[in-house]
């Protein structure tokens, strides 16, 4: 039989914890909550037969005032009272000096209660009148000499607060029990997604950065992460696919000067008599020369390539004076030959930037220049609105429209047929773009194929930056 898929097992660490506080929390609100119900309930019913009380004491008062007017002198005893309401209530009627005047049926032969205290008109209190049977609720009230007394059990108030609160006892685990099981699968739901990136990304490796997380629906927090790490598998992916063509392009640029140098070592060895020793000499400094120009560049870009992954954000750059860089960098071009050098308007053009970089990018320039250029070279460096234009121009063979863009990749060149024969590692354009990128420059290629190339370099100027630095720190502040 086949096997069916196995789900993802949740992750029940986050599950318990989130459910067990959820539901120890919601107890707690319930258990208060509860407490506040009986006790608003008690003082409810407490008041309402207080209300009862405070009027049967006026009838009561009004009771009295006819005892005290019966012409009869008391001859005949009085009916007995009438409690209020229930029949364990009761009630007295006395005068100051505590002689019972009449009583109801239930509290006849009982003395009389005691008037309010601290000489009070009315007072309210609970009283156990009998030890070990039931709590009164007695209503006291002066009225000239008379004291009367309105009482009633307490009984079924704690009757009903204990029906409540056994009610509460019963109901609280039972609802606290729901809401945990309900946040039980809330919670696992919501998580089954997470589950499932986290175990898409634990097979992924470096063979296999073409695989994707699943992402859910919406725009939740949950759908965000899935995106987040698609994209940073995008970027992973990319950069081990830059770093395997590198490798690649690297290993082919070195084998090729040392298998040069190999085989001519090899001819030396095999025929010595005819071998020209000095020639030998000669190409292998030549090759040893270029080697070592393509690891200065390889440094280059790997120390490029790391600092752009540690940077934050844009670095505050010192003032660097292009035009002066631009002027050594031709004189020097024009030392090593052959070609004319004409060196056009060159402006006072200030820059933010690293000054060993910029010269870097001038001299990659000029070295690209010298190497396709026929008779001479063309420099020139203006500023206009905060922008300074670098231009090289030179009379070579001209660039195709078709390849203007990937001469800026790592190991390109326009014609693949000179590669390793114009003297170049296929780094520097590249170098340049990197450095411009992070000056926030920009270079580019004009050439119709033909009648040369003009490579433009375009840098913000240094006045331009303090404005737009400005502008930044004006909104900030606003």
């Amino acid at each position: 039989m086949p096997r069916l898929p196995r789900r993802p097992r949740l992750p029940d660490g986050i599950r318990v914890r989130v459910t067990v506080a959820a539901v120890l929390a919601v107890t707690a609100m319930l258990i208060m909550t509860g407490y506040a119900l009986t006790a608003s309930q008690r003082r409810l019913l407490t008041n309402n037969l207080d209300d009862g009380l405070r009027g049967h004491a006026a009838e009561l008062v009004r009771q009295a005032v006819v005892l005290s007017a019966d012409p009869s002198g008391g001859a005949s005893p009085p009916a007995p009272l009438i409690g209020s309401g229930d029949d364990d209530a009761i009630a007295q009627i006395a005068t100051s000096e505590g002689q019972v005047l009449n009583a109801s049926a239930n509290f006849l032969r009982q003395p009389a209660l005691g008037p309010p205290g601290n000489q009070r008109l009315v007072q309210v209190r609970s009283v156990r009148l009998i030890p070990g049977e039931q709590t009164y609720r007695i209503f006291s009230q002066r009225s000239g000499p008379f004291v009367v007394h309105s009482a009633s059990p307490l009984d079924d108030i704690e009757d009903s607060v204990a029906a409540l609160r056994v009610g509460l006892v019963l109901a609280i685990p039972v609802v606290a029990a729901l809401l945990g099981l309900l946040i039980w699968g809330l919670i696992g739901r919501t998580l089954q997604p997470v589950e499932a990136i986290r175990r898409e990304v634990t097979d992924i490796s470096g063979r296999s950065l073409h695989r994707r997380v699943p992402a859910p629906h919406g725009d939740d927090e949950i759908a965000r992460l899935a995106h987040t790490m698609n994209a940073m598998l995008d970027r992973l992916e990319q950069a081990a696919h830059r770093e395997q063509r590198f490798v690649a392009d690297a290993s082919h640029e070195l084998r090729s000067p040392l298998t040069r140098m190999r085989t001519e070592l090899e001819v030396d060895l095999l025929h010595p008599a005819t071998a020209d020793v000095a020639g030998t000499q000669r190409s292998l400094l030549a090759e040893i020369q270029q080697l070592q120009h393509l690891v200065e560049d390889l440094l280059v870009l790997a120390r490029h390539d790391e600092e752009a992954e540690m940077e934050t954000a844009r670095t505050a750059y010192p003032a660097v004076d292009l035009d002066d860089i631009v002027l050594r960098e031709t004189a020097e071009l024009r030392r090593l030959g052959p070609c004319r050098i004409e060196v056009g308007a060159v402006s006072a053009a200030q820059v933010s930037g690293k000054a060993e970089d910029l010269r870097r990018v001038v001299r990659n320039l000029l070295d690209n220049a010298r190497r396709h250029a026929h008779r001479v070279i063309i420099v020139s460096l203006t500023e206009r609105d905060g922008l300074c234009r670098l231009t090289v121009t030179d009379d070579g063979s001209g660039v195709a429209p078709e390849v203007q863009e990937r001469i800026f990749e790592r190991f390109a060149r326009a014609d693949d047929a000179r590669r390793g024969s114009d003297g170049g590692t296929g780094l520097g354009l590249a170098i340049c773009r990197e450095i411009l990128r992070r000056h926030r420059g920009t270079i580019r290629v004009e050439s119709n194929g033909q009648d040369g190339a003009s490579f433009i370099v375009e840098l913000p100027g240094r006045s331009l930056e303090h404005d737009e630095g400005s502008d930044r720190s004006s909104l900030s502040v606003q």
